[in-house]
């Protein structure tokens, strides 16, 4: 904001009076006022919830590519996921199963 330039979906982490940890995605656009001077508009989401879920994801994936077993999950209505001992023990390449 210094530079006077948006600050467009900036996630940061933020901890909260409680001591927890929440992440907020911002956006900042300055806007200098006649009266008041210098400042700002913007708005703040919360998106602790998608950032735990990616946590967990990353999680899975790493355990699931290191095991040794073939393993294919379906993960939503088109998109899969298979780790390596699955495509070394069926020959597949990723996308052609």
């Amino acid at each position: 904001m210094k530079a006077g330039e948006p600050v467009l979906n900036y996630e940061e982490p933020q901890t909260t009076p409680d001591g927890s940890q929440i992440w907020l995605r911002t956006s900042k656009v300055p806007c200098a006022t006649p009266k008041a001077g210098d400042g700002c508009a913007g708005n703040v989401e919360d998106i602790t919830d998608r950032k735990r879920a990616e946590e967990r994801f990353r999680t899975f994936q790493a355990l699931a590519e290191n095991a040794l077993d073939a393993s294919r999950w379906l993960t939503g209505r088109q998109s899969r996921y298979a780790n390596r001992a699955y495509y070394d023990l069926t020959g597949y390449t990723y996308g052609q199963e």
